[in-house]
């Protein structure tokens, strides 16, 4: 394969860019009023969307999606067709997970079910971790992509190292994650 190494490093610097000035919304910033269901898929769209001009034609969330997790129990059920800052916790989670991790990984880390209060602690702790995991990507990625991006580097081959090295990490953390999740004890109301 043969890549444009300017257009590649003039990306790479975009998303830099992007991803240091990124972030999702607190608990607080989130409405605490109800929602009916364009406006949530409308608003969930706008807060997770890490690649604004990456796939224009990519819908993040759709109404369909938001009822199937619904009947999957990944989200709780509306009250009367409103959605509440709890649900917008719940698909701002599955939203920015869901590339990478299976529903049924997702439902173990965020169970349906949950205090408000719960899933409050759980949304900030996402969000924290979230955060600086997104910002040592951005460190990781200004490292790996130093042979892209120095114009005294003419090897073809630093386009698709770059995109080698980030694949096989992807893969490897998810492996990881997997394992992890793999020894969650179940829940006490689950055991009795």
């Amino acid at each position: 394969m043969s890549y444009d190494k300017s257009q590649v490093g003039d990306k790479l610097i975009y998303w830099r860019e992007f991803m240091r000035n990124f972030h999702l919304p607190t608990w607080q910033e989130l409405p605490d009023l109800e929602l009916y269901m364009d406006q949530v898929v409308s608003l969930v769209s706008r807060y997770v969307n890490l690649q604004p001009h990456s796939a224009p034609n990519e819908q993040i969330l759709t109404p369909s999606a938001v009822n199937n997790y619904v009947r999957l129990k990944l989200i709780p059920p509306p009250v009367k067709k409103r959605y509440c800052r709890e649900h917008l916790a719940y698909l701002i989670v599955i939203c920015c997970l869901k590339s990478s991790m299976s529903l049924s990984s997702i439902q173990q880390m965020f169970p349906v079910g949950l205090e408000q209060e719960e899933v409050q602690q759980i949304y900030t702790n996402f969000l924290a971790q979230y955060r600086t995991a997104y910002l040592t990507c951005v460190q990781q990625l200004e490292l790996l992509a130093h042979p892209v991006l120095d114009p005294e580097n003419s090897s073809p081959d630093s386009v698709e190292s770059l995109i080698l090295t980030t694949a096989v990490e992807a893969t490897l953390y998810k492996l990881v994650t997997d394992k992890l999740l793999a020894l969650q004890l179940p829940r006490e109301e689950d055991s009795h």
